[in-house]
């Protein structure tokens, strides 16, 4: 990690951001799920409440943006871009919120609107990464 600070920073403003936008709901357990690749990024979200239903809503601007900032600084490292990541907030019985994010850099995301390939060329080519962390299933050609 270049800046294992701001990382930290940027994972915690992220996190916070997603609390206060979502502070006014109900839930036990909130997950914001990120795509990007080349110039193309979506987000969704989902909340999960105290009785194990599952509900839609709209994805958390400001954390929306400093998850892909923090694409941007994860990118310098000479391993390339993750392709998606899921930050997960967990209330505690005593208030307090927990989170977790994980970090997807091999596996194909699933998007609400697929990129072409070219997307992809272009990511590996802004962000490269070893011949041997490359995924099989990787575009190489657009």
């Amino acid at each position: 990690m270049s800046d294992p600070q701001e990382f930290e920073r940027l994972q915690t403003a992220a996190a916070s951001a997603m609390a206060g936008e979502l502070a006014p709901l109900e839930w036990t357990q909130a997950a914001l799920r990120v795509n990007s690749v080349g110039a193309m990024s979506e987000a969704s979200a989902d909340l999960r409440r105290r009785d194990g239903t599952v509900e839609p809503v709209a994805a958390p601007a400001e954390a929306f943006g400093r998850m892909l900032d923090l694409r941007a600084l994860m990118a310098g490292d000479g391993h390339g871009a993750w392709l998606s990541a899921t930050l997960t907030l967990t209330r505690t019985p005593d208030g307090h919120t927990d989170f977790v994010v994980d970090y997807n850099y091999d596996t194909r995301p699933q998007w609400q609107l697929e990129p072409d390939d070219l997307a992809y060329v272009e990511d590996l080519a802004d962000h490269p990464r070893p011949p041997e962390e490359i995924p099989d299933w990787y575009p190489t050609t657009g």
